[in-house]
């Protein structure tokens, strides 16, 4: 039985969120051992035990129940607002809990590699301290007092900080570049195209922020605008806001998009339609030319290549009539088919999908230490193939857990030249 995209996305999410569970356990054991104390109060139901490892598990218990609601793809009725305040904290705490499994793992393995080699004198020499320290009870009691504290602390200081995080607005970059084009006619050098990608409308995605970007681009005064998919996350009512959205977008000579991955989650044919009627000149393996300043230049549209698909059945149909002369921009979601478009003889193509890594742990110059690596080397900006250059947006959305490291929502403006 072949599964379509959406109960494939699940499957992932559902193992992503017991593994993650695994790690809260792991790392649950790890922070329990020094929670040994017990504090007694009177309640109306009588004398209340309470252990620090009870307030520990209870608070960790809350901060991962979004994440059975990520897993099943937010499909319960989940106020926006709600799913936001809650899921941030648990993003950040899960990212929070990796790096801190991550060091605790070598820093437990120094300690038993110096205790193997400890000698005798050593042993002996400890045992003398751990006499001492019988005398310094009452200042023991308050280091192990500080450490609980500490430990308690940390789960509540994320809830508090990435809530508030979770309202403020995300900072967005708007990238220029230059793409040069060989033998591009006079007339076309200056044309101006605006990119926009992977807006994944939806609990973390709406129609006020959608609003924003599309002030940002029109604020560009674009000649063309380009949205290589992605428009929706999961499901088809979130096409409505971003239509109400993306219909005042602005550029003299069109808006044009392509249909991504996600699109495809709940009804392509449903989305694509909603998007048609709200002014997006949709190309699905087909192409549109327009005539700025009396020249003509390509735009040609991609549907999404699935994963029994080629790039080759989607490309044919999409080029069928078109003069391979003829300057062009090809929008194909997915960045990985940048040979299969170089042996075509693509001049200049724009992808999304990666979100430039969304979780982006470092950078060396033009390097990206990321996750997302471990998927592809194609991850943002400006590659290379023979003849034909790909540009890979970071895109504006969020996929998964909503949030980004030291990688910003991008709204590009290309020059040709």
């Amino acid at each position: 039985m072949e599964l379509n995209y959406r109960e494939l996305f699940v499957i992932v999410k559902i193992a992503v969120l017991l593994t993650t569970l695994g790690l809260q356990y792991y790392l649950y054991k790890i922070l329990r051992r020094p929670l040994q104390t017990t504090f007694t109060g009177a309640t109306a139901l009588g004398n209340l035990v309470l252990s620090p490892k009870h307030i520990l598990l209870a608070v960790m218990i809350i901060l991962n129940l979004p994440g059975i609601y990520i897993a099943f793809g937010g499909a319960w009725p989940v106020p926006n607002w709600l799913a936001q305040v809650s899921v941030y904290p648990y993003a950040v705490w899960q990212i929070s809990s990796l790096v801190l499994v991550a060091f605790y793992f070598p820093a437990q393995w120094s300690y038993r590699y110096v205790k193997a080699r400890r000698n005798p004198a050593q042993d002996t020499l400890i045992q003398e301290n751990e006499m001492k320290k019988k005398d310094n009870d009452s200042i023991d009691k308050g280091r192990r007092t500080l450490l609980r504290t500490s430990i308690m602390a940390a789960p509540a200081y994320v809830l508090g900080a990435s809530s508030i995080a979770a309202m403020q607005p995300d900072d967005y970059e708007i990238v220029r570049k230059t793409i040069t084009i060989p033998d591009l006619p006079e007339k076309l050098k200056g044309l101006k195209i605006a990119l926009i990608s992977d807006i994944h409308s939806g609990p973390y995605m709406d129609k006020y922020d959608m609003d924003g970007y599309v002030n940002v681009v029109n604020s560009l005064k674009p000649d063309v605008i380009l949205i290589p998919g992605d428009f929706v996350n999961n499901d088809n009512e979130q096409v409505v806001p971003l239509c109400d959205a993306f219909q005042r977008l602005q550029a003299e000579y069109g808006v044009y998009g392509s249909l991504g991955n996600h699109d495809y989650f709940d009804s392509a044919d449903y989305v694509a339609n909603e998007i048609q009627n709200c002014g997006v000149n949709l190309l699905r393996n087909g192409h549109s030319i327009i005539e700025p300043r009396g020249e003509k230049f390509a735009i040609i549209g991609m549907e999404d290549v699935h994963p029994n698909d080629t790039f080759d059945q989607h490309f044919k149909p999409a080029v069928k009539g078109l003069s391979p002369e003829l300057p062009h921009v090809l929008m194909c979601h997915k960045p990985y088919y940048l040979e299969h478009a170089a042996g075509w003889g693509v001049k200049f193509m724009v992808s999304g999908h990666t979100h430039g890594g969304q979780i982006v742990l470092a950078r060396l110059f033009d390097a990206v230490l990321s996750p997302a690596t471990l998927v592809s080397s194609y991850i943002e900006g400006l590659y290379t193939a023979d003849a034909t250059q790909m540009y890979i947006t970071r895109g504006i959305g969020m996929v998964g857990i909503p949030v980004r490291i030291n990688c910003p929502p991008e709204v590009t403006l290309f020059t040709l030249a």
